[in-house]
This record gives structure tokens, sequence and C-alpha cells, in this order.
């Protein structure tokens, strides 16, 4: 409802204006809402200099959430190159060299699909790349180091047909075999084995000498350095009686220590002579010069 003013008339003469009886106040009802609404603005004109938009597309501006009306939907994301994801995984567990390699060529696979279809994961790819050459460096190195190490275990002075040495010289304790003699420790002792020997023909003076080779029984697993220990000094005291001890010499063993058995396979035990004052000449072996046997 709203009220609005009437100037009323009286005998046909215009009333006056401050008279208070002239003024009479009249209440309708509003029929049409949009008459208390005050009128909006009138619409911006276009901007002559503006240029026309593209052919079969309407003028746009920022549509409700950011994104323009009538233009095309947003750009899919990128699929991840699964073959990226295999070489970064593959390369974090390259410790196994199997799995360095197959790494390796996961992700050249990967840089060749990601170029011919457009997919994400270049940078898993290439962490892949560098892992796997990482651990096949460290692999190649760890390989060269055992290489040399296990030259130097078994190097010594070369052997004569007969298969005894043919001169004194600086051995590795995988050198001796039955029949050899040594002058004296030529390191130190390490785990109940020896470094190195000084290895000597017998018919000069030494103060050891291998009277057996044993083979202490076992799968892969090592069954402890006591077990293999008792082992060994059984299977030389069974040896041993059927020799003839040098005077005044006592019986000894070296045996394989854990890391040369998981390794190399290496189940051998020495059983030799030894005495404080040298004696030259060989002692009768207990089996003919060969291979070490089983007791």
């Amino acid at each position: 409802m709203i009220s609005y003013i009437r100037r009323a008339a009286r005998g046909g003469a215009a009333a006056s204006a401050d008279f208070p009886g002239n003024l009479v106040t009249v209440s309708q009802p509003i029929d049409d809402p949009s008459a208390a609404v005050p009128a909006s603005p009138p619409p911006k004109a276009a901007d002559p200099f503006a240029p026309p938009p593209p052919a079969g597309q309407a003028p746009y501006g920022p549509g409700a959430h950011g994104w323009p009306p009538g233009a095309a939907g947003r750009p899919a994301a990128k699929p991840m190159s699964r073959l990226a994801v295999t070489s970064l995984t593959l390369g974090v567990l390259g410790f196994v060299p199997p799995l360095s390699v197959l790494s390796m060529g996961f992700s050249i696979g990967a840089f060749s699909r990601i170029s011919r279809r457009g997919q994400r994961g270049f940078g898993l790819a290439a962490a892949g790349l560098v892992l796997s050459w990482f651990w096949l460096v460290n692999a190649v190195v760890v390989v060269v180091i055992l290489a040399f190490l296990l030259q130097d275990l078994s190097a010594g002075p070369e052997r004569g047909p007969d298969g005894r040495p043919k001169y004194a010289g600086k051995a590795g304790p995988w050198y001796l075999k039955e029949g050899d003699c040594a002058a004296d420790y030529a390191g130190t002792w390490n785990d109940d084995a020896l470094s190195d020997y000084q290895v000597v023909p017998c018919d000069q003076p030494h103060r050891y000498e291998v009277f057996a080779v044993v083979r202490i029984p076992g799968g892969r697993s090592y069954p402890g350095d006591a077990t293999v220990g008792d082992a060994a000094n059984r299977l030389c005291t069974a040896r041993q009686s059927a020799t003839e001890r040098p005077p005044g010499a006592m019986v000894g063993t070296t045996y394989p220590s854990v890391g040369t058995w998981w390794l190399n396979g290496d189940h051998e035990a020495l059983c030799y002579y030894s005495a404080a004052i040298p004696w030259t000449g060989p002692a009768k072996p207990a089996t003919p010069t060969g291979s070490p046997t089983t007791v």
C-alpha cells in the first residue's frame, strides 16, 4: 500500500496549498509490484572498438565458476606413464643386480612412450635411470674388489710338474694344499685362520707342513664357528693317526669362516704340523697328493 496527497478544490476555485483542509490522504493498493522497485541502470553500451567474436561463437565473459560459458571444456590431465613408475620402483630396489638392469630398460622405454604419447612421468623415469646406474656401478666396484681379493687369497709361488712350489714366496691361505710346507706365518691370526704364509719347498727348513686337507660336511648355511672347528679337529685327528709326526710337532687346523663358506662355498680345512724348531724334509702324507677327501 502507498499513500499520496491530492489537492481538493472548492467551488471550482483552486484551493490554497497551505490550507490544511484542502489536503486529503488517499490510500490504494499497488497492482504492479515492479512499480515500487527502483529502475535498474541502463545497460552499458558496447565498445565500438572491440574485435568481433569468432564466427559461430557468442561474446562471453566469466561464467558462474570462472570458465567462459559456451567455451570448450577444460583439457584432460595427461596420464602417468606406468613404465616410469615401474622404473623408479625397480631403481629403488636396484641393490639386487637384476632389478637395476630391469630398471634401466623400463626407463628407456618410458622415455620413448612419453615422447610419443605425451604422457607424464619424465622425472620418475629419469630418477629410475639414475638409481639403476648407481647400483650397477657399485656392483661392478664390488665385483672388482672381490676378484682382487680372491686372487690374493689363492696367489702363491709357481708350482712345478709335481704340484709342489718351485721356490719360496708369500702365499694366501687358499693356495696351500696337502704336502705344502711353510717357514712361518707371513701374516697374523684372524678368527683362527691365517692370513698369509711364507711358503718354501719342503727340502728347506720349515716349521709348518700341511699333512691333509679335509672337507667339512654341511649345506649352504654356515653351521657356526664352534661346529666347524669341532668338525675340523675331529677330521684332522683321524687323518693324523696315519702320518709320521715330526719331532716336537703339534697338530693344528685352519677352517673356513662364515664369509668364505657362504661366498665361495669353501668347506675345506687344513690339517698341519707345527713346531718351534724347524725341520727339513716332508712328513709322510696321509693320502696321495690330490683333491681333498671327506672323512
